[in-house]
């Protein structure tokens, strides 16, 4: 490993490769950041305290890194998706959110309660209520029942976990603000309330659970369906 770390630590904190592959030899065999800075001053070229903590914490960095990638390529690699290319890419990356931002597309999807809607047959009843065009949403709601999908409430609640997740990618209530994305764009919105009927919503009220954002308009959730304000 202090082959293929020294030279990212010697760039990132400007200390030559001789004296970061000394100070990660002694770090490793045991010897404190005191004792390297204050002992061994031949064997790092006098670095100090500060400098020897710094590539202590580098060090355990790239070493969390390095692990992180192994379960990625692992992960990948079961999938029977893992390209030459790809590998590389991975392999040549030294950047934590980089690194999660290639592994994105093939990490694999937790069960949650969404999906287990979508494998009852609830996505169609999810894009009825998002259309906004079914006056009774119960009666249709009827149509989707079976043996997992006992009545009419769990169909719609099922029908709503969708809805949700659908909506997580595309916003985030942050300190009361509506923060969600357009395109490429990070649009905020600071809201006094919702309208909610007649009645208006408060802040402390807003939730990931209550709202979502589908095609610039804001859905909010009832005990029954969605009630939908043009955002």
């Amino acid at each position: 490993m202090t082959e293929r770390i020294t030279p990212l630590i010697s760039d990132k904190l400007s200390i030559g490769q001789l004296q970061v592959a000394a100070t990660i030899e002694l770090l490793t065999s045991g010897a404190t950041i005191l004792f390297i800075s204050r002992y061994r001053k031949e064997a790092t070229g006098s670095l100090d305290e500060t400098q020897v903590a710094a590539i202590d914490a580098e060090m355990k960095r790239l070493d969390t890194l390095i692990k992180r990638k192994e379960t990625i390529l692992k992960s990948i690699g079961e999938q029977e998706k893992l390209t030459p290319e790809l590998e590389a890419k991975i392999n040549n990356c030294w950047d934590t959110t980089a690194l999660e931002d290639l592994y994105l597309p093939y990490r694999p999807k937790r069960k949650t309660r969404a999906s287990m809607a979508r494998k009852r047959g609830l996505e169609p009843l999810a894009t009825l209520i998002l259309e906004q065009r079914e006056r009774n949403l119960e009666l249709r709601a009827e149509l989707f029942l079976t043996d997992d999908v006992p009545d009419v409430e769990a169909a719609l609640a099922g029908a709503r976990d969708i809805i949700a997740e659908r909506g997580v990618s595309q916003f985030q209530i942050i300190d009361n603000r509506l923060v969600f994305r357009e395109g490429a764009q990070l649009q905020i919105a600071g809201l006094q309330s919702f309208q909610y009927g007649t009645m208006a919503l408060p802040e402390a009220a807003v939730n990931t659970a209550q709202v979502l954002v589908h095609k610039n308009r804001l859905y909010i959730r009832n005990q029954v369906g969605i009630i939908v304000q043009t955002f």
